[in-house]
């Protein structure tokens, strides 16, 4: 379809499957995740988006294979260690999804949005406690983060709901 004529790169290229994956278009993703490869096989945004594409289509395995390969050629890169955790959470792996959403924050110190997703997980473990405190770290790198910031008041009201009961 004439992406190699246009100029696109690799990395432009992997941000069409993940918003076709946002539009819960799986049959776009694969077309243009098999495209990504095609200019750069080795791209780690390639592989980022494969294994978001593999997770959308219920195979965990290959995510997890493509996140890995992320994680080898990307060092910094925060985004496959959340899409673990979130592969964990879905197997009930509690302590695995803490540890790679902890592993996230570690990768990217500066990302506000990076530890919100870790305020998620931990919420999703009903970790309230450490998830307030992720929220509040979030906010510490962006402290005009609405979301962080709601999110935050949502997680003090369930607390409190738990401590009244």
């Amino acid at each position: 379809d004439g992406i190699r004529d246009i100029g696109v790169t690799g990395v432009q290229t992997c941000a069409l499957p993940i918003s076709r994956l946002d539009l819960f278009d799986l049959a776009g993703a694969s077309r243009w995740v098999d495209r990504a490869f095609e200019i750069d096989g080795k791209s780690a945004e390639a592989h980022q988006a494969a294994g978001r594409l593999a997770a959308a289509q219920g195979d965990p395995v290959t995510a997890e294979v493509h996140f890995e390969l992320v994680i080898q050629s990307s060092e910094y890169d925060p985004r496959p260690w959340m899409e673990l955790a979130q592969l964990s959470l879905a197997a009930g792996e509690r302590e695995l999804a803490r540890e790679r959403s902890l592993e996230a924050t570690r990768r990217a110190e500066a990302d506000p949005s990076v530890f919100l997703a870790h305020a998620r997980v931990l919420a999703a473990l009903d970790d309230l406690v450490g998830a307030v405190g992720a929220c509040d770290d979030a906010l510490l790198r962006d402290n005009e983060s609405a979301e962080a910031s709601t999110l935050r008041a949502f997680l003090l009201e369930r607390i409190r709901e738990q401590e009244g009961r």
